[in-house]
C-alpha cells in the first residue's frame, strides 16, 4: 500500500506492506475499544515490516490517545512521529478504513 503523510512542512511517502492477520487482529482490537469503552484498551498496528506503526489506547472518559510513526523503506531517511488525542468517533472511520483494506485483499486472492 502506498502511505503519504502530509503536515505542515512535512511530505513524505512511501510503500508499506501488511499482512492481512495483522490488519484483522487490528481490526478486532479497535472493535474492542468501541465495545468496551474501557480505561487502558488500546489497539496496535505494528506489522513485521517498516514503515508504519499506530498505536491507540484509551483513556478515562473515553478519550483515545494516538501514537504513530512513518518511516519510508528503505529506513535510510528521517522517522516521522506524532501523539494526537481523539474522541470514540473516529474509531468507525478507522475501522472502515482497514476493513477496506481487508475486502481488497479478498478480492485480489
Amino acid at each position: 500500500m502506498f502511505v503519504k503523510v502530509a503536515l505542515p512542512g512535512i511530505d513524505a511517502e512511501g510503500n508499506w506492506s501488511a499482512m492481512p492477520g495483522e490488519l484483522k487482529k487490528f481490526w478486532m482490537e479497535l472493535q474492542s475499544m468501541k465495545a468496551g469503552n474501557n480505561f487502558g484498551t488500546s489497539a496496535i498496528l505494528s506489522g513485521t515490516e517498516l514503515g508504519l506503526g499506530i498505536s491507540l489506547r484509551m483513556l478515562e472518559r473515553g478519550l483515545i490517545i494516538m501514537d504513530w510513526s512513518f518511516q519510508p523503506r528503505p529506513p535510510d531517511g528521517p522517522k516521522i512521529s506524532g501523539v494526537c488525542g481523539l474522541d470514540q468517533t473516529f474509531l468507525d472511520d478507522l475501522m472502515d478504513g482497514v476493513q477496506s483494506l481487508l475486502d481488497f485483499h479478498n478480492s485480489t486472492s
